[in-house]
């Protein structure tokens, strides 16, 4: 029992020494070389001591040294969601409205030289172009449908997101609701200008 108990303490010892080697070498190839795997549908950016040397395609990459920097940046299509926004119209009508969209980053540097969060930066643009294409129109206006405002605030958008490296496919306002009683009253006053 007793030699069970020593057979049984030396192989977890020659099991944490293997793994200790293997940690240490890992930590040498880490201290001398720097190895990253660019993924199918992603770039890289490669820096070494804070200085862009080149963007990466997909494949595997190894450098020497250990003061490189290596960002990734997935080039799929992604998907942009603008929660429900409050406005008014001339009368003075809240209105509410959301907006969905799809974009993807067409140049890493930009987008990582321009602003700390391209997706933050991105939300908050969008935001602000919504309002300002909305804020004061008639809610008559409204009743004729979103498209006239998706194509706006895809033209107002894309000109501001191209210098952040970034390209939307596309942007539609969705969901423009307006107070039910509102609505209906609109509808009604519309049909009738419609008919006279």
């Amino acid at each position: 029992m007793n030699s069970t108990i020593i057979a049984l303490a030396v192989v977890f010892l020659i099991v944490g020494l293997i793994i200790a080697i293997a940690r240490g070498i890992q930590h040498l190839v880490n201290f001398f070389f720097t190895i990253t795997t660019v993924e199918p549908s992603t770039v890289a950016l490669h820096y070494r001591d804070g200085k862009l040397i080149e963007t990466l395609q997909p494949g595997r990459y190894r450098f020497n040294g250990s003061r490189h920097q290596i960002k990734h940046f997935d080039t799929r299509l992604q998907q942009f969601n603008l929660q429900t926004q409050e406005m008014n119209t001339v009368e003075g009508i809240s209105i509410k409205a959301t907006v969905v969209g799809f974009y993807k980053i067409i140049d890493p540097v930009k987008a990582t030289e321009t602003t700390t969060d391209h997706a933050a930066t991105i939300y908050t643009h969008v935001q602000l172009a919504l309002r300002d294409i909305l804020n004061g129109v008639e809610a008559e206006t409204l009743l004729l449908g979103t498209h006239q405002f998706s194509s706006a605030l895809l033209e107002k958008v894309s000109h501001f997101s191209h210098k952040l490296g970034i390209e939307f496919s596309g942007l539609d306002v969705r969901d423009l609701i307006l107070p039910s009683n509102i609505k209906d009253a609109l509808s009604e006053a519309w049909r009738a200008k419609k008919h006279s």
